[in-house]
């Protein structure tokens, strides 16, 4: 019942609304696009920082922006469904379609194999860049 709560958030769903709705005029999408660009920007730091702290360094080519960009894609990809379905959608075998992406996404874009990613555990305090 908690999570149907939090699908159901107004600001959530403004956003959505907002996203797809808006006007076609061209300072508006300049404005939206500077927001978000901000706001990926803010989110590859986040996830870099976190990668690093359980030793899963971006392979060669891929960038925190890169990963941004994916998770942000997939995490509102998943919203959308949760939201329309009432829940988060899961894989036949009963794993929530969040966790299934990650799990699919981590081994191609850091140093990790599939197996190896149940092992790891954070390996230092995070540090926050300044």
């Amino acid at each position: 019942m908690a999570n149907s709560k939090k699908l159901n958030d107004p600001i959530l769903t403004l956003q959505g609304y907002l996203q797809s709705a808006l006007p076609r005029q061209p300072k508006i999408q300049a404005a939206v696009r500077q927001i978000e660009q901000e706001m990926l920007t803010e989110w590859a730091v986040l996830y870099e920082t976190v990668l690093t702290g359980y030793g899963l360094p971006l392979r060669t080519g891929v960038t925190g922006r890169d990963v941004a960009e994916l998770f942000d894609t997939m995490i509102e990809g998943v919203l959308l469904r949760a939201r329309s379905g009432g829940s988060v959608p899961e894989t036949s075998n009963g794993q929530d379609l969040f966790t299934a992406f990650l799990l699919v996404m981590l081994p191609a874009l850091c140093n990790v194999s599939p197996e190896e990613l149940d092992r790891r555990e954070l390996q230092h305090p995070l540090q926050w860049p300044s």
